[in-house]
């Protein structure tokens, strides 16, 4: 009776039912009053018709202008109560908004309060102009939501790194910003990736984006602005350098160089290649026996020297790879396999090709690094075996190979491959990157400078587009804005093409005067 007593006291949510989808609402005659001037409060309540919770209010919440020291935010049964620190001192005659966004939620279902701003203003009125745009990725135009976009009246060069603004507002999923109830003025503009919540951009890896040019706000008949966000060129910093390894020196990097110089200081016999993995530099070289080598590494202007010490860690263990086992290719390309150490030897008369009939000779070889060209008399769709003994290549480390190596070669039909001719209209002196892209994969890279007409020869059928870039420090890639230097990232536009076919030519006029002058071009 006692067991039965007890499970028959226990209290359970009822199960079933509709379930709630509907938020919170506001009950404004039971809430401190709206849009009020003279505003002189401490503390702000908000009461809804059912009991609520507050979902992440330090980020959600925001002021603008913002306040000073933090207020102190509080949810109890169906009120929300904001109340501002005993500290904070508002600015006179200043209109203020209290932006919830999505930290009001039922506390059933978590539906969101949408759309939940306070308004009040310190003075006699309530400032009415307002100012509209959006927000784009600087490099893919895509949208940008989730950001800071930030109005200064301090016209400085220095403030959006050391004061908070006097307006601020978030895009929206779309990208979209509006700064709403402003006063009459000249103003810098900003957006900002604010990943400590600072409204100051004190972070490194922080995205930024601005106008060049202030905003003179007179009335509501201003056109919509687009800011586009990058990320700027942080410095390369060299973190480490050292041999772990006889004849290979690991170089790391916080924010990897675009190009290195690399020299070894006092050795001319001494092999060096060097190449880039990931954010690491390696440096490749063949004097084993040295107690230490001096390096120099020069990047543009900065010259850094390292010193690699010895080590008995040797290549001998780790015998020569081949990366490559397959190949697909046309009969005019040439044959590329890579291996796991850089190459000093090789021996076309230890390579064999052949399909399964006939052996092919081998017309040429050349070495780079850890690759392996080679050139043959190649035959329209066919399958064909590349073997190398053991005795073909050699690394600059030895041993090699203790058995043959093979790659498994099949050759396409150039009938069955199209071509793009691109006919080019520019009257301009600046380099443009031209990038072929299939989706969001980058196929091949052209520079135009000079150039009237170009192709991009040997693409399989599909649909491709041509991305180019505005390149005006001629460095052959995309370069981000600077907010120092008041320098706006290289403009970007994108041409969708015709499907190409396979087997034809498909022609296509390249107008930059359109793209980057005409109407509507940003």
């Amino acid at each position: 009776m006692l067991i039965l007593l007890v499970s028959c006291a226990q209290i359970k949510m009822p199960q079933g039912g509709i379930k709630d989808e509907t938020a919170p609402q506001l009950s404004e005659a039971d809430s401190t009053p709206n849009e009020q001037t003279n505003f002189a409060q401490r503390k702000i309540e908000f009461v809804f018709d059912e009991w609520i919770k507050l979902s992440n209010p330090v980020k959600e919440v925001f002021v603008s202008p913002p306040l000073a020291y933090p207020p102190k935010i509080s949810a109890r049964g169906k009120v929300v109560t904001f109340e501002f620190s005993e500290n904070e001192v508002l600015k006179e005659n200043t209109t203020y908004q209290i932006n919830f966004g999505k930290a009001i939620q039922d506390i059933t279902e978590g539906n969101v309060v949408e759309n939940l701003v306070f308004l009040f203003s310190t003075g006699d009125e309530i400032d009415q102009l307002f100012l509209k745009g959006k927000v784009v990725d600087a490099l893919t135009a895509s949208p940008v939501k989730d950001v800071v976009v930030m109005l200064y009246d301090n016209l400085s060069d220095t403030c959006f790194a050391t004061i908070k603004p006097l307006y601020l507002t978030r895009t929206d999923d779309e990208g979209q910003f509006s700064l709403e109830n402003l006063r009459a003025d000249t103003f810098q503009i900003f957006a900002l990736d604010d990943q400590n919540v600072s409204y100051t951009y004190d972070v490194e890896t922080e995205r930024v984006a601005f106008l060049d040019s202030l905003v003179m706000l007179q009335d509501t008949l201003m056109a919509e602005l687009t800011l586009k966000m990058f990320d700027e060129a942080d410095s390369p910093k060299l973190i480490e350098a050292r041999q772990r390894v006889q004849g290979l020196v690991n170089v790391v990097y916080q924010n990897r160089p675009d190009s290195l110089v690399v020299a070894l200081l006092d050795n001319d016999t001494t092999l060096v290649w060097q190449e880039f993995v990931d954010d690491t530099l390696k440096i490749w070289h063949n004097n084993r026996n040295a107690d230490s080598l001096l390096f120099t590494i020069t990047d543009e202007t900065e010259v850094d020297t390292i010193k690699a010490k010895k080590t008995k860690k040797t290549f001998e263990k780790y015998r020569q790879r081949l990366l490559t086992k397959n190949l697909e290719l046309l009969p005019t390309d040439s044959m590329v396999i890579e291996f796991t150490l850089p190459i000093a030897v090789t021996d076309t008369s230890r390579v064999t090709l052949q399909d399964t009939a006939f052996v092919t000779r081998i017309a040429e070889i050349k070495t780079e690094g850890r690759s392996v060209y080679l050139k043959g008399a190649l035959q329209t769709d066919r399958e064909y075996d590349l073997i190398l003994d053991s005795l073909a290549v050699t690394s600059w480390y030895g041993p090699v190979y203790k058995d043959s190596m093979a790659v498994k070669l099949k050759t396409l039909d150039p009938e069955t491959f199209g071509n793009i001719l691109l006919t080019v209209n520019k009257s301009d002196s600046i380099s443009y990157v031209v990038q072929l892209m299939e989706k969001e994969e980058r196929i091949a890279t052209k520079i135009l400078s000079e150039q009237t007409a170009f192709a991009f020869s040997g693409l399989p059928s599909g649909q491709y587009s041509l991305k180019l870039i505005q390149d005006l420090n001629a460095d052959g890639q995309w370069t981000p804005g600077s907010i120092a230097d008041k320098k706006l990232p290289e403009k970007t536009k994108e041409l969708n093409l015709e499907a190409l076919k396979a087997g034809w030519d498909l022609e296509a006029s390249l107008d930059i005067e359109t793209l980057f002058y005409g109407i509507g071009s940003k």
